[in-house]
């Protein structure tokens, strides 16, 4: 039995979807108070934007969900940006992966290791074909 490029590329866009709540949980509930623990004012900038630039990622996510549903139905990606895209997408999240694993914050390994591991196995798949 084997697996279709299309069936990885939705369980990219699954994966990164069901991130999107637990993300803004964190953010909400972690990082923002974590971050108000922040004093002087050698931090300040960093106090302001350490959680909405984690809440931003959120776009992130979502365009890989969109991505993912688009690339599970016309083929894969198709140009060499799109292509690009998947791979930094694996790289970054090897290496974002690993500190999380490092971490133990195991439930995010989900998106940055499996999703971005369907992704690009999907692509290459397909480049294979």
């Amino acid at each position: 039995m084997s697996i279709s490029p299309s069936t990885l590329y939705y369980t990219a866009a699954l994966l990164h979807a069901a991130t999107i709540p637990k993300h803004t949980l964190v953010g909400l509930n972690k990082i923002a108070p974590a971050s108000a623990t922040i004093t002087g004012d050698q931090h300040a900038v960093t106090k302001k934007l350490i959680t909405p630039t984690w809440l931003h990622t959120n776009v992130f996510l979502a365009t890989f969900v969109l991505l993912n549903l688009k690339w599970a139905k016309s083929g894969g990606p198709a140009t060499f940006e799109e292509k690009v895209i998947v791979w930094v997408q694996a790289v970054a999240g090897a290496w974002v992966g690993l500190k999380y694993y490092q971490a133990k914050m195991y439930v995010g390994l989900g998106v940055l290791w499996g999703a971005a591991g369907a992704t690009t196995a999907a692509m290459l798949l397909q480049e294979a074909m």
